[in-house]
Parts: structure tokens; C-alpha cells; sequence
């Protein structure tokens, strides 16, 4: 599919359920849930994954015939959407690659905007987020495995959420050469990025932080408690602060800091 636009729908812009060898390109996924009148109804995505379950199993728990996945998305755009821009939450959604690429994520009516790519083998590379958060893995699924996020941009100016999520023991999730720019004003509720897992690995990234950062309310900057790796990556704000980057202490080197203190 090129150049196709979904806009307004109530329920998702598009959902995927055992597709196999698909390219979205040049395509517009926004606005779902805004449909005036009639409302919208969950989970109103931009594009959601859905399980492979059975439709002649009644306990929804057996794997479909058919799995899902080759599935490109080139320079695609998923804006303002009410639910989340981009979602894939089970263990059965995704059973072979789904790429995207070059691809818009941007939100500027809601303030926990994200991505969820909480299932098997979805790769990002290239891509903007813009008040958009991602969120690899964490209570939607504790089975996702293999999340690759490369040469990726996140903006956060506007809502201090947690910009990128990342917990449990079995995910696997790599992010590599991304930049992340945090500037939203002080009044935060969580971490702006928190990361937990033994099979995380978090290299080559540069973290830069501004002063309307600095927390009153206790709660450091960027937590990464536990990593399979965390290493070669430049966190920085742009003025001596008293915001702190906590550590794992295992895994870690040739990290960079300036402006903070790092607690281990």
C-alpha cells in the first residue's frame, strides 16, 4: 500500500492479523478515535498487531494458523491517534520481522502518547518520535523478545513522561545510536527513561537534558538499574544541574557524563 491515508477511524486506523510480506509506504495513520458524534471505541491506534489467536478456540489462547509478520513500514506517518500511535502487546503477534523505518510517531493532543512494540522481532530504525514515548516492554508483555530501535530521535518538550520504558527479565531489547533530547518543564511523575532487564543493552546513545529538567520531587533523570550492557553513551545537560543519572553497576563502560552526577 503507497500514499494511503487513515484518518478519523473509530476503533484503529488499520489492524493486522496474520499478514504476511505487507509494505506500508508513504502512508498516514491519525486521527483514530476522533470521529466526532460517534466517539471511538479501544483500542483506537494508528496500526495495532493483533494476537493469532484461533477463532474456534473458546479459551483465546491457542496460536493461529498463519503467523504474522514481514511487514515493512517505510516513511510512514502516526500522528495524533487516541489510542496508542503504534501497538503490538502479545507474545503471538508477531512471529516473524516487522520493520519500520523512516517513520513519523507524533502526538500533540494527549500527553502519554506511545508506542508499544511489546512482541517478537519489530525493528525501528530511523525513525522521530515527537512527545511520543516508547515503551518496549512492560505490563502489556513479559514475553517479548528481540526489540532492535537504531539511529532513532526522540523530542520530549511538552509532557515529562517517561520517554522510554523498558523492564522485565525476558525481553530483549536493543536501542543503539539514538538521540534523545529532553526539555519538558520540571514537574515530573516518573523517570524520563528507565531501563531494567538482563538481557537490555543500551550503547551508542546520547542523552541531552535541559535545565527545565531538574526535578523537585526526587526522582532522577534517567534510571538504568539492571542492563545486559550499557556502554559508549553521552548523557549531558546544557548547564551544571543537580540531576542524576543511577546506574547498574555491572555491564557498564565508556559512558560520558556532564552536568550530573551519577549514582551507582
Amino acid at each position: 500500500m503507497t500514499n494511503c491515508v487513515f484518518d478519523r477511524n473509530a476503533r484503529q486506523g488499520v489492524s493486522i492479523i496474520q499478514l504476511r510480506y505487507a509494505t506500508f509506504r508513504n502512508c498516514t495513520f491519525s486521527n483514530t478515535g476522533d470521529t466526532g458524534l460517534y466517539g471511538s471505541h479501544s483500542p483506537a491506534a494508528g496500526v495495532d498487531i493483533e494476537p493469532n489467536y484461533r477463532h474456534d478456540d473458546p479459551s483465546g489462547t491457542s496460536k493461529g494458523d498463519h503467523s504474522t509478520g514481514n511487514i515493512t513500514f517505510d516513511n510512514c506517518r502516526f500522528v495524533d491517534n487516541e489510542g496508542f500511535e503504534f501497538v503490538a502487546t502479545d507474545k503471538y503477534s508477531t512471529q516473524n520481522p516487522v520493520q519500520l523505518s523512516n517513520c513519523l510517531f507524533k502526538n500533540s493532543k494527549k500527553a502519554d502518547a506511545a508506542v508499544v512494540p511489546a512482541a517478537a522481532n519489530i525493528t525501528f530504525t530511523g525513525c522521530y518520535f515527537d512527545e511520543v514515548a516508547l515503551w518496549p516492554s512492560y505490563t502489556y508483555s513479559e514475553d517479548a523478545t528481540l526489540t532492535k530501535v537504531s539511529k532513532c530521535q526522540f523530542n520530549s518538550s511538552q509532557s515529562a513522561q517517561a520517554v522510554l520504558l523498558m523492564v522485565g527479565d525476558t525481553p530483549n531489547v536493543q536501542v543503539s545510536g539514538c538521540q534523545f533530547k529532553l526539555d519538558a518543564p520540571s514537574s515530573h511523575t516518573w523517570y524520563r527513561l528507565f531501563l531494567r532487564g538482563k538481557r537490555i543493552t543500551f550503547s551508542g546513545n546520547t542523552v541531552a537534558i535541559s535545565g527545565k529538567e531538574e526535578d523537585k520531587q526526587n526522582f532522577d533523570i534517567v534510571a538504568i538499574l539492571e542492563t545486559q550492557k550499557l556502554s559508549n553513551n553521552t548523557f549531558f545537560a546544557d548547564a551544571p544541574s543537580n540531576m542524576y543519572i543511577a546506574a547498574a553497576k555491572t555491564g557498564v563502560t565508556g559512558n560520558k557524563l556532564k552536568n550530573l552526577f551519577l549514582y551507582r
